[in-house]
């Protein structure tokens, strides 16, 4: 696995956002990869890999209050201004999107201010409303999959002390001051946490096969539980539809079947929106396709690049 941390970074108003841009001699567009809610750049790293043993550049950010991108402030103008200034900074004038989840959103976003950059982009289990209301509360298949992993984590010492201490903070704060919070907890001293956290090292290559909600903890307690909240806020108001509807370059739309977050019957109307797009509805994953099979939509990617983008790669 890669190095845990991203050496570059570009200044926006007085926030660092950080990035890794691996620079190939391919001429084909450098893809910039944008993770999901609550993770960080490490989700994106085994397509990264993937991509770069194909001679593909790519370029793969921490988004704006995620990982070390540490920011008080979130919103998709400000992301996509964000990555935007990396590629003036960088000198990168074509780009590919590659988007999973919230980042998907943020590829909607960017192409549809800055649609010139554009040559193609690949939407993995992704949405352009609020995907909340995309399903109902009581739905059978979230709350199976929700107690399912709830019970996987909890039974993991590691992956319980960092859930608990993010996701206790940020469901309590209404009803406990953060004082008494951490006076009740007292595992999850600020002191012990931030150890923890220093001393956190995951490779998410051993997770694939898993079915885990939660897998993304390390980009979880990267992520302050404010800034968790402040994204939800944004992620919860988004309509892209007249963004999306204005896509006119290749677009791969990758989606699975159960998907109880993002349905796959979202995606089959982003591909109505976009005339020049092709769907792809894996079957044996759920909303964390993206490192459940990693492997299958690394392939189907690089083949629509091979198809619809450039022939030589």
């Amino acid at each position: 696995m890669s190095d845990t941390k991203l050496k570059d970074y570009f200044l926006n108003e007085g926030t660092k956002i950080f990035y890794r841009y691996d620079k190939k001699d391919s001429n084909f567009p450098v893809v910039v990869l944008l993770h999901g809610w609550v993770m960080n750049f490490t989700a994106m790293e085994m397509t990264r890999e993937f991509l770069n043993s194909k001679g593909i550049s790519t370029l793969n950010i921490d988004i704006r209050g995620h990982g070390q991108s540490v920011s008080d402030s979130f919103s998709f103008d400000l992301i996509t201004k964000d990555i935007r200034g990396i590629l003036d900074k960088e000198k990168i004038e074509e780009v590919s999107l590659f988007g999973y989840c919230m980042g998907g959103m943020v590829a909607s976003s960017f192409v549809g201010t800055y649609p010139d950059f554009v040559k193609s982009v690949v939407f993995v289990n992704t949405t352009f409303s609020n995907p909340v209301l995309q399903f109902p509360y009581a739905n059978p298949r979230l709350m199976k999959s929700f107690f399912k992993n709830l019970y996987l984590i909890l039974k993991d010492k590691e992956k319980s002390y960092y859930f608990m201490h993010s996701w206790v903070n940020l469901f309590s704060e209404y009803f406990l001051s953060l004082k008494l919070l951490y006076k009740s907890f007292n595992l999850f001293s600020k002191k012990k946490f931030e150890e923890k956290t220093e001393n956190s090292n995951v490779d998410f290559t051993k997770y694939t096969d898993k079915a885990d909600l939660f897998i993304n903890y390390e980009g979880l307690v990267a992520t302050d539980y404010r800034m968790v909240k402040k994204a939800y806020h944004s992620i919860v108001h988004i309509n892209f539809k007249s963004y999306i509807s204005k896509i006119k370059v290749p677009t791969l739309i990758i989606t699975s079947k159960n998907d109880a977050i993002c349905y796959s019957k979202t995606s089959k109307k982003i591909k109505k929106m976009i005339s020049d797009s092709e769907i792809c509805i894996l079957t044996n994953s759920d909303h964390l396709s993206i490192l459940q099979e990693n492997e299958l939509i690394n392939r189907l990617t690089l083949d629509f690049f091979v198809r619809k983008v450039k022939k030589e790669i």
